[in-house]
């Protein structure tokens, strides 16, 4: 904030004694103005660079409050030449204001973008192997239920050939 300080005090107090003539405007240090401006504007909202822009023309109103004293400058001049230069700055720090709020927007869309494909491929992969876990146990159950299917069958032709035998017996025995 110094360093921005710094040029408006010396074009305005430094030099008292070669001012221009009544009824011409001082130079402007509008570049370090400008320059600060794009920094306030570009990490923080517009709410601030009006701040910052209203800051900037009550310290050149104080500035120039020296020159109209010194009488190189009409009150007028003194008021509206830092105006003009004030409006632009602000109509600046409003676009670069927005430009920056629709950068800062478009950046969240893209993580929550990049959050939503994290789930999405999350949800694939549980398909995935909720697929192949399917499909395992589905092979595994038929193997199963056809072993067990065989097993009867071959169990009810045990229990036939022992309950043949046993006819047998009974009927040698009896």
């Amino acid at each position: 904030m110094i360093a921005t300080v710094a040029p408006i005090f010396e074009n305005h107090l430094g030099n008292l004694d070669q001012l221009p003539a009544s009824g011409a405007e001082p130079r402007q240090a509008v570049l370090p103005l400008l320059i600060a401006l794009c920094i306030v504007a570009w990490q923080y909202d517009f709410r601030s660079v009006l701040i910052f822009c209203g800051g900037a023309y009550g310290l050149s109103g104080a500035l120039n409050f020296q020159i109209v004293r010194a009488g190189a400058m009409t009150p007028g001049t003194a008021i509206f030449a830092p105006l003009g230069a004030l409006v632009v700055l602000a109509i600046i720090g409003y676009a670069i204001t927005r430009i920056m709020q629709t950068q800062r927007d478009l950046r969240a869309q893209i993580a929550q973008h990049a959050i939503i494909r994290e789930q999405l491929a999350a949800s694939h992969e549980r398909n995935r192997l909720a697929r192949e876990l399917h499909d395992t146990l589905a092979h595994t159950l038929s193997a199963i239920a056809v072993q067990l299917e065989a097993a009867a069958a071959i169990n009810l032709n045990i229990y036939a050939f022992f309950s043949l035998k046993n006819l047998d017996k009974n009927e040698i025995g009896a």
